[in-house]
């Protein structure tokens, strides 16, 4: 079943080889930036509007943003609680715990979908999106912001709602969930052009999360430990608890399963850099986190198939 993940992790490492090498000259901070521009602006809006905007609108893809912010509510709120009794044991400063509160409490979207896709084909693409933009993008724009805000000490605070209107991908939601709730026909050839130029960003977001990998900043790996296992372990099993109470069955929640297990959000650096929180314990966890999925993605497709 690692097989299925091959494109992943080639183009994973292809990310990691450029930011050792940068061919060119480009290093990897102007590739990242470029390139998160490019999906944020071309790529991820068109291929939102064209799966969204045909997807099957059930209680199914209700259950799933739900199940989304259990996962990163419950999550926040297990971390705060580890953190606030061990954060002093294990040397860490405000920053250091608000950092690892965002590591724990937010999954990685432009990780998990590659890796769904690799291991469920394309089908699997509307509970990803569902998943990560209408709960993950939502939630750490105002929740992870206040948390990182609350944990600061001297930074520039930011204007939630303009943040969230600057986002195209969140407008293609909305735009593509108000064609498929109108019943608005999309022509075949619109739909076909959108995913022609979205599927191109599938291996470009793991690239980029290859540009992230710092394996350096893993020395300070233990204090993050407490955060990895709640935002791939224990975080995801109150979600699938809750995302099974109301019906959720079979391929639905799996896929659910391996994106909620995702890695931190690579959103969260910007957020530490902009509210100085400990980004070099940040780089820690998500470079770990990003190792740990690629394994653990597989396994629990195996287990909630099962």
């Amino acid at each position: 079943m690692y097989l299925d993940l091959m494109p992943v992790f080639v183009a994973l490492a292809a990310g990691w080889l450029w930011r050792r090498h940068a061919p060119g000259g480009v290093d990897a901070a102007h590739m990242a930036q470029a390139l998160n521009m490019l999906m944020i602006y071309l790529t991820g809006p068109a291929l939102i509007f064209a799966i969204m905007s045909r997807a099957s609108l059930n209680l199914e893809l209700m259950v799933i943003p739900a199940a989304g912010y259990v996962c990163s509510l419950g999550g926040l709120l297990l971390a705060w609680t580890a953190y606030r009794l061990a954060g002093q044991r294990l040397g860490l400063s405000v920053q250091g715990r608000g950092a690892m509160l965002l590591a724990a409490g937010f999954a990685n979207g432009s990780i998990a979908l590659p890796v769904v896709v690799s291991l469920f084909g394309h089908p699997g693409m509307p509970v990803v999106f569902a998943y990560d933009l209408i709960a993950t993008t939502l939630l750490i724009w105002t929740v992870g912001v206040a948390v990182a805000a609350r944990h600061a000490e001297g930074a520039n605070r930011v204007s939630l709602g303009r943040e969230i209107l600057r986002l195209p991908p969140a407008w293609a939601v909305f735009a593509a969930l108000a064609v498929n709730l109108l019943g608005l026909p999309v022509p075949d050839r619109v739909v076909t052009t959108l995913r022609y130029v979205g599927d191109a960003g599938i291996p470009l977001m793991v690239f980029v999360v290859g540009l992230s990998l710092r394996l350096g900043a893993l020395r300070r790996l233990g204090a993050a430990v407490p955060a990895l296992l709640i935002r791939q372990v224990a975080g995801p099993a109150l979600g699938l608890a809750f995302a099974y109470a109301f019906g959720l069955r079979g391929e639905t929640l799996a896929v659910l399963g391996v994106a909620m297990a995702s890695a931190c959000p690579a959103v969260g650096v910007i957020l530490c850099h902009r509210y100085r929180l400990d980004t070099e314990l940040y780089g820690a966890a998500l470079t770990a986190s990003i190792l740990i999925y690629l394994v653990l993605a597989p396994l629990y497709r195996s287990l909630l198939m099962g």
